[in-house]
């Protein structure tokens, strides 16, 4: 969001690069499975979080680092569902929701 560029690899490390200089601003590392597949990463700046969803099904959400380069464990799953495969956040006036596109035409929000 922004001018940032948030990357995640298959370890669970976040990393948010500046658009225009492409310095590395934020790294993050969250605690997750090895080879895990991520489907999205959903920064919620009105929260200071992000949410990443794996194709599992799992969503885990952690703190967004607001100062310096932060390299900590601190997600929490807040949700496990069945396989996903698209994500969408939606802001209205009132919250923010996470709809998943799940297996056999399922969604959940």
């Amino acid at each position: 969001y922004g001018d940032t560029v948030w990357c995640v690899n298959n370890e669970g490390l976040i990393q948010m690069f500046h658009c225009e200089s492409t310095s590395l601003i934020h790294m993050l590392q969250i605690p997750i499975p090895q080879k895990t597949h991520i489907l999205a990463l959903h920064p919620d700046p009105s929260q200071h979080r992000v949410l990443i969803v794996s194709a599992d099904g799992t969503i885990y959400s952690a703190d967004q680092p607001l100062h310096d380069l932060v390299r900590k464990d601190n997600s929490l799953v807040v949700y496990k569902g069945d396989k996903c495969f698209s994500s969408v956040m939606v802001n209205t006036k009132q919250r923010c929701e996470l709809w998943l596109g799940q297996s056999k035409g399922g969604i959940s929000v």
